[in-house]
């Protein structure tokens, strides 16, 4: 072997970029400063039964996670680990350094869930270190400017409600209480006076509204008023999607997309090619076993479930005719029982 080969040789492995080519990002080692933007550093071991996609995914959570903690919120079952990183030139002399923070978690507030404008800008793998990273950054003008528009719609919602008096009224104000408590964690944890100010005045306002309607005699919850939107994963088969709307109408409920109360969501599983309503699933013997695999649930109009059944599995040799009758068996039980649960849910 040549002298200038293997020089080139110990370069390599005194530094593992020049192998690959690729650069080492520089926010390894020190995260970026940018008025209005809060950056952290989240890494993971890429261990025997890691795989590459995994490891960058527990970086990025962990990156996200430390933002959180930056902003002091409560994290529930955290460890937190610190290490002294070197990064080594030719000739072992040091060129820099840096710390590493990881935290793990067992429970992250709704802080974290709900923290608008926080997304993981970059990531890296480093496999001849064996580790991921990933650079998460908070852009607080973003997250202020949805935090404005969510507040706008709690209050939209408020005086939409204002001249209601019913126990979907009532039930709709609770939730506002849920969503203002919320959304005011976020504001404080943001430091934003004026808009905590306004999520506050805002909470005394449903807080007034809906103890007059809980002192109120309220008449039972009329279905006939109320629509529900049917929500599948997929496209149906008609004779499924009407089958599940006369469902819908003949428990009193209008059936409708527009300004629906309700959703009826269904999820339907599937094989290697994704959801679907049956689907084929070869087996060993050469035989063919056809499945049908669905949840279903109801929620409210934003999202928020209300309802929830025991999912529906069923499965045959051969052939696939006669799952749809059965699913129509499972299912007129389990509509019984969300009918139930969101006629509890809204009392």
């Amino acid at each position: 072997m040549t002298l200038p080969v293997m020089f080139a040789c110990m370069l390599a492995l005194a530094d593992p970029t020049a192998a690959t080519g690729i650069q080492r990002p520089v926010w390894i080692e020190q995260l970026p400063q940018e008025p209005g933007r809060i950056y952290a550093l989240g890494t993971a071991d890429l261990g025997p039964f890691t795989s590459e996609g995994r490891a960058l995914a527990q970086a990025s959570d962990r990156a996200r996670l430390e933002v959180v903690a930056r902003l002091r919120v409560s994290v529930k079952g955290q460890t937190s680990t610190t290490t002294r990183t070197t990064q080594m030139g030719s000739g072992g002399s040091s060129y820099g350094y840096g710390d590493k923070t990881s935290r793990d978690t067992l429970q992250v507030g709704t802080q974290a869930e709900d923290l608008p404008g926080l997304t993981v800008e970059q990531t890296y793998l480093d496999a001849t270190g064996r580790t991921a990273y990933a650079l998460a950054v908070l852009d607080l003008g973003q997250a202020e400017a949805s935090l404005q528009g969510r507040l706008t719609g709690l209050e939209n919602s408020r005086h939409g409600l204002e001249k209601e008096r019913s126990r979907r009224a009532r039930w709709r104000l609770r939730k506002l209480q849920g969503d203002l408590d919320r959304l005011g964690e976020l504001t404080a944890l943001l430091s934003l006076d004026p808009l905590l100010a306004r999520t506050r005045a805002e909470r005394v306002i449903v807080d007034k509204r809906l103890a007059a309607l809980e002192a109120a005699d309220l008449p039972p919850l009329d279905l006939g008023k109320c629509a529900m939107a049917l929500r599948p994963n997929i496209a149906l088969p008609p004779a499924m999607e009407e089958f599940l709307s006369s469902r819908i109408t003949e428990s009193g409920l209008k059936c409708r997309e527009a300004g629906a109360d309700f959703r009826l969501e269904l999820t339907f599983s599937g094989g290697s090619k994704g959801p679907a309503f049956i689907y084929a699933e070869p087996q060993f013997v050469g035989s063919i076993l056809y499945r049908l695999e669905a949840t279903a649930q109801i929620t409210d109009a934003g999202g928020v479930v209300l309802a929830k059944a025991p999912p529906i599995s069923l499965s045959q040799e051969q052939t696939p005719e006669g799952l749809s009758a059965q699913f129509h068996r499972q299912f007129e039980r389990r509509w019984g029982m969300l009918l139930d649960q969101l006629l509890a849910e809204l009392q």
